[in-house]
C-alpha cells in the first residue's frame, strides 16, 4: 500500500452484506479502511497486500456476528493482529449510523494488554451479538460460541527446517565415502532437513541391489556416529533409497506453529486432525472422515499422549459442541481427565472398564438409529444428510420423535486399549469391530491408543479394520510388525518421532508430532467451558449405569440377574466345572459377570475358594435325574 491505512477492517463472507454497509460508513466518517474480508490468512500465507495492509494500519478492525462468530477466519484475523501488536477492536452488529460515533470513540482509546484481556473482549462481544435489520432476514442465528484463538496456545518461535544444511552436507559426503568403503556402487544427492531427522536421496548404479544397502545400514550408522538409522528400500514412486539419519540440533514442533499454517487454515478436510511435521518440514493434517478409523501404539515416553492431545485440540479449534460429540474412555486417569469440562461430552470421561462395553453398546445403537434417520430423509451419508433442503414438513423417526436438521460426528478416543482388552476382551473387540466396520458413513469415528502393541491388544481383526495407524518408539522388531506390518518402528527416536501410515498410501512417512503442554490444553478447555457446560443425556448416562450395575454388584438382585445366577449353578452341578471361562463361553457373557456370578456362587456355599492355580472345588452334588456331564467337553 503506498499510504497507511487507519483501520484494517476484516470480516467473514457470511456477513459480507452488513460488512460493506459499516465500511461505507467509516469512509463517511473519514476513516480510510482496507477491508481484506476472508482473504485474511493467519500464519505463513498471505494473500498479497493484506499483510502489508496489516502491519501498516494503526488498528485492526474485526466484525464478529452471530452468524459468523464460529468463523475460523474470525479467529484467524484476531490471532494475527494481535501477533502484530495492533489495538484489537471487535465489533458487535453494527445496526444503526448512530451507533458509529460510540463505536469509533471507544475504537480510538481501546487498549487491549494481555492474551485475558482479549479473550475476555472477544467471548463477550460475541456472546452479547444484536441482530441487525440489514442483515438477512431468514438468517439462521447461531449461539454466540467462539471457537478458541491462537492467543491461548503458547508463542514460539519456530526454527526453520534447514538450520542445519551445513551439518547435513558434511554428513552427505561422509555418507558418500561410507558407500565408496563398503563398495556400493552409489550416488548420495541432496539432504531433505526436517525436524529432527535428515533425509539422504541415494540413487544405486544400475546392477546394484537396493537390500545390499540395507544389509550394510549398522556399518553406514556406526560410520556417522547417527544416534538412529532408517533406511527406506526402496523410496515409493522413485528409483532410488532412502536414508534417514537423526539430527544433531533438533527442532521442536509446537501446536501454536501447526495451527497458525497455511495448511491447517485452508484445510478443507471434513474432520482434520493435526498430525506434525515431515522430513521436509511440511505440516501433515489427517482426514479423520477418510480414514476412517485410527490406531496409536507406542512405548510409554515415546510421544503417544502428545499426538492424542494434539488430535484433541485440532478437534476443539474446529468444532463447536453443536457439530462434535466427543466420547473419552481413560482407564489409566491421567491423560484425557484435562477434558471433562467440555461441552462436547456425551457423558462424562470414563475411568472405570466395565463402564466401556456399556457405552460402546450405546455408540452401536446410535450408529443404527442413524442409519434409520438417514434412510427416512433419503440421504447417503452424514455429509448429504446435513446438506439436504431444510423439509416444509416434521419428519418423524421410528420413536415417534423429530428428525434433527443436522446431526454432529462423533468421535471416540480410547486413551490405553490394553487395559480393556484384558478385562472384556470379547465385547470391547466386537464392539469395536462393528464400529469400524458400519460408522464411516454416518459420522461415528473412533481412536485408538495403546502403549502395549502386542498380539494379545491389537489383534489381527483389529489390524484388519483399522488401516491407518501411527507407530511411535518401540522396544523390538516384534512390537513394530504388530502394528505396521513391518520393522521401522523400533529404530524412531522417541518424543514425537513417529511412522505414519495415512489411509490409502503405498508406504509409510517419518512424522515429528507437535509438543503439548498442560498449560496449553487448560486454558483452551477453561476457554471452552466458560460458554457453554457439559450437557449429559439422562437416556446415555441411565442406560450406561443400569448396565454397570447389571454387570458387577447387582448381579442376582434383580429377576433377570437371578435368573443368570441359576443358571450358573445349573451348569456347574452338570458339567462339575467351576471356571470363570467356562461360565464366559457357556453362558455368552463378559468376564467380569462370569467372575461375579462365581464370586456369588462362592457366597453361597456352591463352590470353594480359588486355592492357587487348582480348581474350585465344588461343595453340592447334581440333583438326582440330571443330565450327565459330556465327557468330550
Amino acid at each position: 500500500m503506498e499510504a497507511p491505512c487507519d483501520v484494517f477492517f476484516s470480516y467473514a463472507s457470511d456477513d459480507r452484506h452488513i460488512a460493506l454497509d459499516l465500511e461505507r460508513r467509516l469512509a463517511q466518517a473519514g476513516v480510510t479502511c482496507f477491508a481484506a474480508g476472508e482473504d485474511v490468512r493467519s500464519g505463513e500465507m498471505w494473500t498479497p497486500g493484506v499483510r502489508d495492509a496489516l502491519v501498516s494500519s494503526q488498528r485492526a478492525l474485526v466484525l464478529v456476528t452471530a452468524r459468523s462468530a464460529c468463523s475460523p477466519w474470525i479467529a484467524a484475523a484476531v490471532g494475527a493482529a494481535w501477533a502484530l501488536q495492533k489495538a484489537v477492536v471487535v465489533a458487535r452488529m453494527v445496526v444503526s449510523h448512530e451507533d458509529l460515533p460510540d463505536l469509533m470513540r471507544r475504537y480510538q482509546s481501546l487498549r487491549v494488554e494481555t492474551d485475558d484481556e482479549r479473550a475476555l473482549l472477544v467471548s463477550e462481544v460475541a456472546s452479547s451479538g444484536r441482530s441487525s435489520p440489514v442483515s438477512d432476514p431468514s438468517a439462521e442465528e447461531r449461539p454466540g460460541y467462539v471457537l478458541p484463538g491462537l492467543g491461548l496456545l503458547r508463542q514460539d518461535a519456530v526454527g526453520e527446517p534447514r538450520a542445519g544444511a551445513a551439518a547435513a552436507d558434511h554428513s552427505r559426503d561422509a555418507l558418500q565415502a561410507t558407500l565408496d568403503r563398503l563398495g556400493i556402487d552409489a550416488r548420495v544427492g541432496p539432504a531433505t532437513c526436517g525436524p529432527r531427522v535428515t533425509l539422504y536421496d541415494v540413487t544405486p548404479a544400475p546392477g546394484v541391489k537396493a537390500e545390499r544397502i540395507r544389509r550394510h545400514s549398522a556399518d553406514i550408522g556406526m560410520a556417522l556416529r547417527a544416534e538412529s538409522l532408517r533406511v527406506v528400500a526402496p523410496t515409493p514412486g522413485r528409483n532410488s533409497v532412502g536414508i534417514e539419519i537423526a539430527t544433531r540440533r533438533t527442532c521442536r514442533v509446537s501446536v501454536q506453529s501447526l495451527m497458525a499454517s497455511s495448511a491447517w487454515t485452508t484445510a478443507t478436510a471434513r474432520v482434520p486432525l493435526l498430525v506434525g511435521r515431515d522430513v521436509s518440514g511440511e505440516v501433515v493434517i489427517l482426514d479423520l472422515a477418510k480414514a476412517p478409523h485410527l490406531l496409536i501404539a507406542g512405548a510409554t515416553g515415546s510421544g503417544r499422549s502428545a499426538c492424542i492431545n494434539l488430535m484433541m485440540l485440532s478437534l476443539l479449534y474446529r468444532f463447536p459442541p453443536d457439530e462434535l460429540r466427543l466420547i473419552l474412555v481413560d482407564p489409566k486417569v491421567m491423560e484425557l481427565q484435562a477434558y471433562q469440562a467440555l461441552p462436547h461430552l456425551v457423558m462424562p470421561v470414563i475411568r472405570k472398564v466395565e463402564e466401556v462395553p456399556p457405552a460402546l453398546r450405546w455408540v452401536i445403537r446410535e450408529m443404527e438409529s442413524r442409519y434409520r434417520r438417514l434412510a427416512k430423509v433419503g440421504a447417503r451419508n452424514l455429509e448429504s444428510f446435513n446438506s439436504r433442503p431444510k423439509p416444509r414438513e416434521v419428519v418423524l423417526d421410528d420413536d415417534g420423535e423429530p428428525i434433527p436438521a443436522r446431526l454432529p460426528y462423533l468421535v471416540v478416543v480410547v486413551g490405553e486399549l490394553a487395559d480393556l482388552m484384558m478385562t472384556a476382551k470379547r465385547e470391547v473387540e466386537t464392539a469395536l469391530v462393528r464400529l469400524a466396520q458400519l460408522s464411516r458413513a454416518v459420522g461415528i469415528h473412533t481412536i485408538l491408543a495403546t502403549q502395549r502393541p502386542s498380539v494379545n491388544v491389537i489383534t489381527g481383526i483389529i489390524k484388519a479394520n483399522y488401516p491407518t495407524r501411527i507407530a511411535f518408539a518401540v522396544a523390538s522388531q516384534v512390537d513394530s510388525r504388530t502394528i505396521l506390518d513391518g520393522e521401522g518402528a523400533e529404530t524412531l527416536l522417541g518424543q514425537g518421532d513417529m511412522l505414519f501410515l495415512p489411509p490409502g498410501a503405498a508406504g509409510l512417512q517419518r512424522i515429528q508430532g507437535g509438543m503439548v503442554e498442560d498449560d496449553e490444553i487448560g486454558r483452551v478447555v477453561a476457554h471452552i467451558a466458560k460458554q457453554a457446560v457439559p450437557a449429559f443425556g439422562p437416556r446415555v448416562r441411565g442406560g450406561v449405569d443400569a448396565e454397570v450395575c447389571a454387570s458387577e454388584g447387582g448381579v442376582g438382585r434383580d429377576e433377570a440377574d437371578e435368573g443368570l445366577v441359576q443358571q450358573a449353578r445349573e451348569i456347574i452341578l452338570r458339567d462339575r466345572r467351576a471356571t470363570t471361562s467356562y461360565l464366559q463361553r457357556t453362558l455368552r457373557i463378559g468376564y467380569h459377570r462370569a467372575a461375579s456370578l462365581i464370586g456369588i456362587l462362592e457366597q453361597q456355599g456352591l463352590v470353594g475358594p480359588q486355592v492357587g492355580s487348582a480348581p474350585r472345588e465344588i461343595l453340592a452334588d447334581a440333583p438326582p435325574g440330571a443330565p450327565k456331564a459330556d465327557a468330550s467337553r
